[in-house]
């Protein structure tokens, strides 16, 4: 049976099964076409992808206990950070939540509507590279991702990922970025004043890193993300 599987706990978890499959939409890109007078087509300007919204339908399996059960369902819907189906490996990133009216619809058709707002990628489950020397990493997602890097070493160095080099001063031991969220650290410490250069990205394929200076060896969480 299929399940929707909320922050690592399934519906069945609350006797609840899905009336349907969901229906989750591919993401939009925000494009701006241009024209221009004495050119044949349009100028396209490609932005970031749009949000996603989508709705499951849930069936309540019984009806012992439902006052109770909701007051659970309820906090398991509107609190969702995380959403995957039981049949596929990815997951959505939840940014928003609703149940228009449990209630009513639960009593009148023993079924209710969740609405969501997700980021328009899917994920995979963290995957980590260790790299004690320079080489190539694999990666298998659809769209560029922003990856989690922890570098070890000590004093000075530079980090190369393809062609983006960045520099870093004073390591002690450790320092980590975050790529998605532009942050380096150390701990609860802020770093961002050791770090010179634009926060790397994994290109689809495979991707060239190295290092020179006091770096010895990388910890790369890939974070997959496909459309």
């Amino acid at each position: 049976m299929l399940e929707l599987i909320i922050d690592n706990k399934s519906s069945a978890d609350f006797g609840l099964c899905l009336a349907e499959t969901p229906s989750i939409p591919s993401p939009e890109r925000d494009v701006e076409r241009v024209p221009v007078r004495g050119r044949h087509g349009s100028l396209t300007k490609k932005y970031a992808y749009k949000d996603i919204s989508f709705s499951v339908s849930l069936n309540l399996l019984e009806d012992d206990g439902i006052k109770d059960k909701l007051r659970y369902i309820r906090a398991w819907i509107l609190n969702a950070k995380k959403l995957q189906l039981s049949d596929d490996s990815v997951f959505y990133r939840i940014k928003e939540s609703n149940i228009p009216d449990i209630d009513n619809e639960l009593n009148l058709l023993g079924k209710f509507e969740a609405n969501f707002v997700a980021d328009p990628f899917q994920f995979k489950e963290s995957k980590i590279v260790t790299l004690n020397s320079p080489g190539k990493v694999l990666y298998s997602g659809t769209i560029e991702s922003e990856p989690y890097i922890k570098i070890y070493g000590t004093g000075n160095g530079s980090l190369t990922f393809n062609s983006d080099v960045i520099h870093f001063q004073e390591i002690s031991e450790y320092i980590e970025i975050d790529c998605e969220n532009q942050q380096a650290f150390k701990g609860a410490d802020p770093m961002n004043d050791k770090m010179i250069g634009e926060y790397p990205v994994l290109q689809i394929g495979m991707n060239d890193i190295s290092w020179t200076g006091g770096i010895t060896k990388i910890e790369i969480d890939v974070r997959e993300v496909y459309l």
